[in-house]
């Protein structure tokens, strides 16, 4: 999947797939010559979730997560500040995409996270792509219980 983000409208709907999804704070790229800077981040696929044990209110569920890239194209200049990352299963530090705003006055994206971390883009207009990378990286395992997701990322 490949979405070109160009529009406040294309932000906003964009966020049905980087909300909440795990960023990796040490595969953040930054090509100052290409004006480039890359965010991998791995999402959970919920559109897909197959339920293997349902009883009244209570499921056993998996769903299949998947990584995926933020590419944001003409950006002058980049502002990470880290406060309280996660470490992953593998000890790289990660934190979770909670919203993602673009302010036309000052040319900037604003991406917040749910452990404090902040990137600040300052681009020459808006100009981001949204595409998931050929890889699976395995399934996320949760309940639901009375409609309440317990578990899972």
């Amino acid at each position: 999947m490949e979405l070109v983000i160009n529009s406040c409208e294309t932000l906003e709907h964009a966020t049905d797939f980087y909300h909440d999804a795990m960023l990796y704070i040490n595969k953040t790229s930054f090509d100052r010559e290409k004006q480039k800077l890359s965010l991998i981040i791995e999402r959970v696929r919920w559109d897909e979730t197959k339920i293997h044990f349902n009883l009244i209110f209570f499921r056993i569920c998996s769903a299949p997560r998947i990584k995926s890239m933020l590419l944001f194209e003409q950006v002058h200049s980049v502002k990470l500040h880290c406060i309280d990352t996660q470490l992953a299963a593998n000890g790289e530090p990660i934190d979770f995409i909670n919203t993602i705003q673009y302010n036309h006055a000052e040319k900037k994206f604003e991406i917040r996270c749910v452990n404090g971390s902040e990137i600040e883009l300052f681009v020459a207009q808006l100009n981001c792509r949204f595409l998931d990378i050929p890889y699976s990286s395995g399934k996320t395992r949760f309940i639901s219980l009375f409609g309440v997701k317990i578990g899972g990322q």
